[in-house]
């Protein structure tokens, strides 16, 4: 039986195969064909476990960033609908605080001066008047939304407005009844003053709960100062009523405490002048100088509180209590007008907050949609290279073995050295020796055994005697 040799690479392309080359001592062993049918399986599961390994690889390494992308869209989410809420939250607690606790505080300070008034003129006929203030203090309850929320420490009365309506109804009538000259202008100022600071303290509390970075804190202080300046100028009028209609203050604690008002209220007023440039140049064109300047002059006369020179007039207590009126109703403009802001500054921030929400509810929506498509796609681009990368290395063996074949071939005809030189050069050059030896040899019978053998029998039989 014949023997075949074939000559392949030498290259490791398994741990279980040495070598490509295997070696047929026989054609119709079947030993060898068995091993060569084990070692190209072997190959084969080894590939594809690296190209599994390839794919969860390229996998992996989309899906990191695709996941950090939905989870920072998830957290941006989750933060911003969480300043949506406690932005809403502010705008009904602050919002509320500033349009219904500045309505009503204004009119019962309103209140509070007419009653003061009527109490130190002694006119009847101040009645009807009184009774009209009522009216109106009645119908902006009504049109308000009831600040407080039980949440802060009030009086029982303070839990509906219903039930402050008879509170105020109760203090009414013992005022305007026939036995109300028992009540005292010292004890109008402390009912309504009481009142006041409470809801007072609602917008103070309200205030607190806005977080103070930004321009919207500077606007918040400066509109509680400026509803405190508001407040002590309210006094104010009303104590300075009973100076004009009684001629004087009778006893210092009057005096004392219209002093510590006019000073209180244009203190709190100078401060939110100062703490808001929205609110200085709004005053700019709402405050009337001219009222201004007539109330500067009646303060001074209150000033000397000279008992000889002042008789009772009603005349100046109504020129002084309708300047003051006016001007307070200025300050009022100012309080619209800031408190407007102030709500829309806030309805501004929960668009901004929403805006977001929506963005990154958009974001995460296109993540979740593109993400699974990317991965797809990442997968189908990765079997493609590798299919490429199976041809190109299949390409590369069949013609590294061809490469094989020819120089096999090559160096058959031509001495090693020499078919080197023309593949690197293209040519070779001439050798000179100075001393050769030249063998003469002839093979016994080789005539005779060349005539009966094929010529690969000859070759077969010359390389291995």
């Amino acid at each position: 039986m014949l023997r075949q040799a074939r000559v392949r690479p030498a290259e490791s392309e398994s741990p279980r195969c040495a070598t490509q080359s295997v070696e047929l001592e026989t054609v119709g062993n079947q030993g060898t064909r068995w091993r060569l049918c084990l070692c190209l399986g072997l190959q084969a599961d080894t590939k594809k476990k690296q190209q599994r390994r390839q794919v969860w690889r390229m996998v992996v390494m989309t899906l990191i960033p695709i996941l950090a992308l939905a989870i920072l869209a998830v957290v941006l989410m989750t933060n911003s609908s969480a300043d949506n809420v406690r932005l809403q939250w502010l705008r009904n607690e602050v919002g509320g605080s500033v349009e219904n606790a500045g309505q009503l505080i204004h009119r019962l300070q309103i209140e509070r001066g007419m009653t003061a008034f009527y109490l130190s003129s002694g006119n009847r006929e101040e009645l009807d008047n009184l009774q009209g203030i009522y009216e109106q203090t009645d119908s902006a309850i009504d049109r308000i939304s009831w600040v407080n929320d039980n949440s802060h420490a009030a009086p029982a009365f303070f839990e509906h407005k219903e039930y402050y309506r008879a509170h105020l109804i109760r203090f009414r009538k013992n005022l305007v009844s026939p036995e109300g000259i028992n009540v005292t202008i010292s004890d109008v100022m402390i009912f309504y003053t009481n009142d006041i600071d409470i809801i007072l303290g609602w917008l103070a509390m309200g205030i607190k709960l806005y977080d103070p970075a930004g321009g919207l804190w500077s606007k918040l202080i400066s509109y509680q100062l400026l509803l405190l300046a508001k407040e002590h100028t309210g006094k104010e009028r009303a104590i300075g009523s009973t100076f004009y209609s009684r001629g004087g203050f009778s006893q210092n604690n009057d005096f004392i405490w219209f002093m510590n008002e006019s000073v209180a209220g244009k203190r709190f007023l100078d401060i939110a002048l100062q703490f808001s440039l929205f609110l200085e140049e709004a005053s700019e064109g709402i405050i009337d100088d001219t009222v201004t300047s007539q109330i500067e002059d009646m303060r001074s006369e209150i000033h000397l509180n000279n008992h000889q020179l002042l008789e009772p007039s009603l005349a100046k207590g109504d020129r002084w209590f309708q300047n003051m009126t006016h001007f307070i109703n200025d300050l009022l403009q100012l309080q619209t007008k800031m408190g407007n802001s102030i709500i829309e500054e806030l309805n501004s921030d929960m668009r901004w907050s929403l805006s977001y929400v929506v963005a990154y509810a958009f974001l995460l929506s296109t993540v979740l949609i593109t993400g699974p498509l990317i991965i797809r796609g990442i997968i189908r681009q990765t079997h493609r290279i590798q299919q490429v990368g199976d041809s190109l290395h299949r390409k590369t063996l069949e013609l590294r073995e061809e490469k094989m074949k020819s120089d096999s071939l090559l160096y058959q005809m031509l001495p090693k050295v020499v078919a080197e030189q023309l593949k690197l050069t293209g040519q070779t050059p001439a050798e000179s020796y100075d001393e050769v030896t030249v063998f003469f040899s002839d093979l016994v019978n080789f005539t005779a055994m060349s005539a009966i053998s094929t010529p690969m029998q000859v070759r077969f039989f010359f390389f291995n005697s």
